[in-house]
């Protein structure tokens, strides 16, 4: 749900709790009688009182039909991967496919911070994986050791054929470049 949906839901029951309020009080009778049809006279007799009537009653109506569409209104599947089994279609999430990726990518000793997308291709999927390293291992060992962790675990757990894996190193870790000059 949406920040703005929240907010118009949180209004939405915080006026259903007064009217309950109000409707409550007016049946226990709380309220004396007079009190309670002056009100009511009050919305026939002035048109500036009927008009805020008016306004508020519809603004509540439109709150009631959004969250009334916002009920039955479909949810789109999590973006995920088909695969024909024996007895029936295979869902498999980007997610899955993802944390797959990520696990894998955290046993490649030199690999301090990893992220990783899914992209499904017509001849398989692409895993594309951006990475932090310690930069004291060479990178293209690095590089290499990560897309061979990566597909072989997809293909293996998932039983996905990877396409390719393509690797970003986008930083060394700043801690490894401090300690060594201490040292």
């Amino acid at each position: 749900m949406k920040l703005f949906d929240r907010f118009i839901l949180a209004l939405y029951s915080l006026i259903l709790i007064v009217v309950s309020i109000i409707v409550m009080a007016v049946s226990l009778e709380v309220f004396p009688y007079q009190t309670v049809e002056r009100v009511v006279s009050s919305i026939y007799e002035y048109r500036e009182v009927q008009l805020t009537y008016l306004i508020v009653s519809f603004i509540i109506l439109l709150m009631s039909l959004r969250f009334f569409v916002y009920g039955y209104k479909r949810q789109k599947p999590a973006p995920s991967i088909v695969q024909q089994g024996e007895l029936g279609d295979v869902r498999i999430s980007l997610d899955t496919i993802e944390s797959i990726a990520l696990k894998a990518s955290r046993r490649v000793n030199g690999i301090r911070d990893i992220k990783t997308k899914v992209e499904p291709t017509d001849h398989g999927t692409t895993i594309h994986v951006k990475a932090t390293v310690d930069g004291q291992t060479p990178i293209p060992q690095l590089s290499d050791e990560l897309q061979k962790h990566v597909k072989h675990d997809v293909q293996e757990i998932a039983g996905i054929h990877v396409e390719k894996v393509t690797v970003m190193i986008s930083d060394v870790n700043k801690n490894q470049i401090a300690r060594a000059r201490v040292e």
